[in-house]
């Protein structure tokens, strides 16, 4: 299971340069790089309700 995990990071770092170099083609640098945030955000909140990670309230 954990050569599988670092075979999809291994996987997903190699292409995130192939991506930028796609998406700045057609979108203005900001605009990529909100939808890279707002993608980072919906990715993560699946991953934190999944796993019932708490969320500190303070």
């Amino acid at each position: 299971m954990k050569i599988i995990i670092w075979l999809i990071l291994c996987l997903i770092w190699g292409t995130t340069w192939v991506f930028i170099k796609i998406g700045l083609e057609d979108l203005p640098p900001i605009t990529f790089a909100a939808a890279r945030f707002i993608l980072a955000l919906i990715i993560l909140t699946f991953i934190i309700t999944y796993q019932k990670i708490p969320l500190p309230v303070t």
